[in-house]
């Protein structure tokens, strides 16, 4: 019995360490699954930035994620099929660390992690549903694979371009993680 118990404690454990997007915990509605004390845009729940000691750094990043949103104005034009709904928020950035990718042994290819940090990213950001009219931003860090993605609604992407974000991804994946905080903070 207790060799069963172990057992099945090992597989649970083991089927967290990679995400979906369907399982993956949602930062506003479960901020402790998170690693967060109340609700938030940024999502670590193997506590990956926690391990860093960099607690000022994390707060400063979690506080400049809800900045952006208070700063920046609804940017939905009457064009868009949806309207702003409150015009004191802006763009969502939300930040949710991961840390693999759930592929079989075999796929583990860059081209098919970067694939999956698409699908996944896209896919939470759905999701989510943080935006406006599809004017939110998701950067999705594989702590173990080393991938960086954003996700970007439609609207969000007239004023971030795609060339901008594959060069920051391009960099920040050269770099540690706390380079990409350094960006966004």
């Amino acid at each position: 019995m207790l060799l069963f118990l172990l057992f099945g404690f090992s597989i649970s454990i083991q089927a967290f360490d990679r995400y979906t997007p369907e399982t993956y915990p949602d930062s506003s509605l479960q901020p402790l699954s998170c690693g967060q004390p109340r609700p938030s845009f940024l999502c670590d729940p193997n506590d990956f930035l926690s391990r860093t000691n960099n607690t000022g750094r994390v707060d400063k990043l979690s506080t400049s994620l809800i900045e952006v949103r208070g700063k920046t104005k609804c940017s939905c034009s009457a064009a868009d099929e949806i309207q702003c709904i409150d015009s004191s928020n802006g763009f969502t950035m939300s930040i949710a660390l991961v840390p693999k990718f759930k592929l079989n042994d075999d796929e583990y290819t860059q081209a098919n992690l970067l694939r999956a940090a698409e699908l996944f990213a896209d896919s939470l950001r759905d999701r989510y549903d943080r935006d406006q009219c599809d004017d939110d931003i998701l950067i999705v860090y594989s702590t173990n694979d080393s991938i960086i993605w954003t996700s970007v609604g439609d609207v969000a992407s007239r004023y971030l371009y795609r060339t901008v974000i594959d060069q920051v991804q391009k960099q920040a994946g050269k770099s540690p993680f706390f380079s990409l905080v350094n960006l966004i903070v």
